[in-house]
């Protein structure tokens, strides 16, 4: 079976390309991953990354009790909310141009296999992932715990999903249409790129967070695509081993 799934318009070395994608074999998900547990001999497995598309599950993997689902958010131009309350700011919405987003679901896995939402860890990229060995970086967004060594502060977004379900997918689906509508605030860490930290004025009464936001958006406007150039800066994902398994390994807890 080869079906035409779609196209994708792919951008390397200052080239663009046109790529094809071809379903050549299929399986149900619980065959993939017994499949691939068969020639793992660690705690850690996962399946191979499946097709590309944007809010779609890439990958999923497991670790001791724990299970990731690993969402894509295709780059783009988004309005990110953010509230300055330690100076009593109001909200304010900048147009910011963003990476490849990846948002790791993570749940442990109960009886009867069930899920229970756990937290929620991010990473960025400069190109769409195609193995576990690409490289990441830290996401540069705000509300993150661990000096910004990618887990996400979900705040009372998913209160509610507390109670085990056989259908994980549904709240992954679900935290990624709240993620980008949430209200970030400067309460945790955030991964600024250093040129945003290199234009920040420490004698101004603006904060640090409304000056990033502010210079990231100018820089938006003069170049759209600034979030998947080189100039973007993006901090590299330095947990684990390295790369995306790195960061899997690290947010299932066998690298914390």
């Amino acid at each position: 079976m080869e079906t035409v799934i779609g196209h994708e318009l792919e951008i390397r070395d200052g080239t663009a390309f046109l790529v094809e994608k071809r379903i050549v074999k299929q399986a149900s998900l619980s065959t993939l991953f017994a499949e691939t547990s068969k020639h793992v001999k660690q705690s850690f497995t996962c399946t191979p990354l499946m097709p590309a598309k944007d809010g779609t599950c890439r990958l999923y993997a497991t670790c001791g009790n724990y299970a990731g689902f690993l969402m894509q958010c295709n780059p783009m131009i988004r309005e990110i909310n953010y509230e300055n309350r330690g100076r009593g700011g109001r909200e304010k919405k900048y147009r910011v141009s963003l990476p490849w987003i990846w948002v790791l679901c993570k749940f442990s896995i109960e009886k009867n296999d069930m899920y229970r939402w756990n937290s929620c860890y991010l990473c960025a990229t400069y190109k769409n992932l195609q193995t576990l060995q690409d490289p990441v970086f830290l996401a540069p967004l705000p509300n993150q715990y661990n000096q910004g060594m990618s887990r996400m502060c979900t705040g009372s977004a998913l209160t509610h999903a507390g109670a085990p379900t056989k259908a994980p997918g549904l709240i992954c689906m679900q935290w990624l249409s709240q993620l980008f509508n949430s209200v970030f605030n400067d309460d945790l860490t955030v991964n600024f790129p250093g040129w945003m930290h290199a234009n920040w004025d420490r004698n101004s009464s603006v904060s640090y967070f409304k000056q990033c936001f502010t210079t990231w958006e100018k820089k938006t406007a003069e170049n759209p695509s600034i979030g998947l150039s080189p100039e973007m800066g993006l901090l590299t994902y330095s947990k684990g081993v390295g790369g995306l398994e790195g960061f899997l390994r690290h947010a299932l807890g066998e690298n914390q």
